[in-house]
């Protein structure tokens, strides 16, 4: 019994230490929903083959997407805001540049699906449209089926950018109806109350002392500047991926273009992080562990003869 009983103590004390931070819960490195990025599936939502997405700029139809692009991009078939054809896309007709807008509600899809559903949604194969199909024959009138398909994700995404899509649709497409009081009579799209059960007075005050000082009173202009931005020589460490650096230094050019001045700074104490949380972090797991069983940290019951003893005060 005694040592069943120190053998629970080692349990809990290293079940405590290591979950300390106990309002946050670590994803499954083998789920790949929750390792799924839900910005990414947001930019791949309006169009995937853009840098900011992550997808790989040398995919071989690259040249497809950026001259056919909307056959492929979801917000083309589906709209902004996931209603297709009886949302805000119901006026847009189709062209031999651009397929028919869907029927499908992707925001109730999204809404009712699992993940893994929407995950095999998106990888089914049945009654996709090939890369191999010419799309320049595409016609509206006379030759739209194929060209009204959806693609075959398969060919040029990931499992991982599709989780990624899988992602936004669940938790980052959001019920429009809360925005505005929106009717899409046929063949126009009409919508009223924008900014549904919210103060306009109130908003004006906000957007007056938040908001005009860089978008100017009326909303039209982005005053950047003389601004200064502080770009801390620290954080550009060495074995930095390439990725992480390749979008701090595009934000930089960003900054710069947008009239804001660009100052190397010092944050001489940045050095002192990692020390300062592993000092912190058994700190805070002592403290934990005072509530257990005042082995090595909190409060020891003195008056007792044996270890059993000792658990039971």
């Amino acid at each position: 019994m005694k040592i069943l009983r120190l053998f629970m103590a080692i349990f809990i004390f290293a079940l405590i230490f290591t979950s300390c931070k106990k309002d946050t819960v670590d994803p499954d490195p083998d789920d790949p929903y929750e390792n799924a990025v839900m910005s990414k599936g947001g930019i791949m939502y309006d169009k995937f083959w853009t840098p900011e997405s992550g997808f790989d700029q040398s995919n071989q139809y690259m040249g497809t997407f950026t001259t056919l692009g909307n056959f492929f991009r979801c917000k083309q078939c589906h709209a902004w805001d996931g209603l297709g054809n009886a949302g805000s896309y119901i006026s847009r007709a189709p062209k031999t540049t651009r397929p028919n807008v869907a029927s499908l509600n992707l925001y109730q899809l999204g809404q009712t699906k699992t993940p893994q559903e929407l995950f095999d949604a998106l990888t089914a194969t049945e009654n996709r449209r090939s890369m191999s199909y010419d799309l320049s024959t595409y016609d509206p009138e006379t030759n739209h089926e194929e060209g009204d398909k959806m693609p075959n994700l398969n060919e040029f995404f990931t499992d991982a950018e599709m989780w990624n899509i899988v992602k936004f649709m669940k938790e980052g497409m959001f019920d429009v109806s809360n925005l505005y009081d929106g009717t899409y009579p046929t063949g126009t799209a009409t919508f009223t109350n924008i900014g549904l059960n919210g103060d306009a007075e109130t908003g004006k005050a906000y957007y007056a002392a938040n908001c005009a000082a860089c978008h100017g009173a009326d909303g039209t202009t982005l005053d950047l500047e003389g601004k200064t931005v502080g770009i801390p020589k620290e954080y550009s460490l060495p074995g930095i991926s390439d990725e992480i650096k390749n979008v701090w230094e595009k934000a930089i050019k960003l900054f710069e273009k947008g009239g804001l001045k660009i100052k190397n700074i010092s944050l001489p104490h940045t050095k002192y992080a990692l020390p300062a949380y592993y000092i912190i972090a058994p700190a805070e797991a002592s403290s934990n562990l005072a509530r257990y069983d005042g082995v090595k940290y909190g409060y020891r019951a003195s008056d007792n003869s044996s270890l059993d003893e000792m658990y039971e005060l």
